[in-house]
C-alpha cells in the first residue's frame, strides 16, 4: 500500500512539469491523476513495480523519440503526396508479426499503437499470435523500412517490458 501511494508521487512531478505549474493545488492533481491512473492500471490488470533494469528508462526516451521522429518523417511524406499535383497512391496491406504469444498482449497492442501514431499507416486488424494487419497509403515507401521499424520498435517495448530479447 506504501508503495502504491508513493508511486502516485513521480506522476504528480510531471503533472506539474507539464502544466507548467508548480503549486500545492497542481501538485495534488497531479497526485490525484497519478492514484486514479495507478488504480485503473491494477484494474485492468497491468503490473507496475521496480525497474527490473536500469535500461528500461533508457528504452522508454529511445522509444518516446522514435516515435516522434517516425510521426514527423511520415508527416513529411504525407503532406508531399497530398500536396502534389497527381497524387498517385499505391496503398496495400502487410502483415506484421509480433511474436507476442502472451494471454494479455500488452506488446501487440504496444506496436500497433506505434504504428497508429504515424501518418500514412494504420493497423486495421490483429490477428492470433500478435499479426498485425497494417495499411499502407504508400506501399512503395512503407515496404522497404516497414519491418526494419516493426523490429527497432519491439526490441525497444521488450527492454521497456523488462523482457529479455531473444536477438
Amino acid at each position: 500500500m506504501v508503495q502504491f501511494l508513493l508511486s502516485a508521487l513521480p506522476i504528480a512531478l510531471i503533472w506539474s512539469a507539464i502544466t507548467g505549474r508548480v503549486t500545492l493545488d497542481s501538485l495534488a492533481l497531479g497526485y490525484l491523476l497519478g492514484l486514479v491512473t495507478l488504480t485503473t492500471l491494477h484494474v485492468l490488470g497491468i503490473r507496475y513495480g521496480r525497474l527490473r533494469s536500469w535500461d528500461q528508462p533508457v528504452a522508454i526516451v529511445l522509444y518516446v523519440v522514435g516515435i516522434l521522429l517516425s510521426a514527423f518523417q511520415s508527416s513529411v511524406k504525407v503532406a508531399k503526396l497530398v500536396l502534389s499535383p497527381k497524387i498517385k497512391l499505391a496503398t496495400g496491406i502487410v502483415a506484421l508479426n509480433t511474436g507476442d504469444l502472451s494471454e494479455s498482449q500488452v506488446l501487440t497492442a504496444l506496436s500497433a499503437h506505434g504504428i497508429n501514431t504515424t501518418p500514412g499507416e494504420l493497423v486495421i486488424d490483429i490477428a492470433d499470435g500478435g499479426v498485425l494487419y497494417v495499411h499502407c497509403l504508400d506501399m512503395e515507401a512503407s515496404r522497404p523500412v516497414i519491418e526494419h521499424e516493426q523490429e527497432q520498435r519491439l526490441r525497444l517495448l521488450r527492454r521497456i517490458l523488462g523482457e529479455r530479447s531473444d536477438d
